[in-house]
């Protein structure tokens, strides 16, 4: 059977990926990362290499709580190295009502995700089994 990538709709309101953020957050536990001021991903990975769950945990700030969503949504059953391939201004793109100058918030979640990828490469901490959005 093909597999293919499939991505919710985007872009949506950064109050629904808040909310959807907070509810991921209260679902999916993870442990924090050594600095708890920038968010941390934990990735699962299919056998046949694409993203099949994504956890993390954010500040409380809106913008990055937001960014953080939007990664996970865009990352999820992407291939890994595409994933890894997601930029600041396709996530940004993602989300509706981002506050002005908040860019730098989608930047610091996008990198955190990139850590993680890398983490993931590197044989770094597993995440949740299954598959999660």
């Amino acid at each position: 059977m093909p597999t293919e990538t499939i991505t919710p709709a985007l872009p949506r309101p950064v109050a629904v990926l808040v909310e959807a953020g907070l509810a991921r957050s209260r679902r999916v536990p993870i442990q924090v990362g050594p600095d708890c001021r920038l968010p941390h991903f934990e990735l699962g990975i299919a056998d046949d290499g694409r993203v099949s769950a994504v956890a993390y945990r954010s500040t409380s700030c809106v913008s990055t709580l937001a960014a953080c969503e939007a990664v996970a949504l865009l990352a999820w059953r992407r291939p890994l190295t595409e994933a890894d391939a997601l930029t600041t201004t396709e996530v940004a793109a993602a989300m509706t009502g981002l506050a002005p100058g908040r860019i730098e918030r989608v930047a610091v979640a996008v990198a955190a995700f990139r850590r993680a990828v890398a983490d993931t490469r590197c044989g770094g901490p597993e995440s949740q089994q299954g598959e999660t959005p």
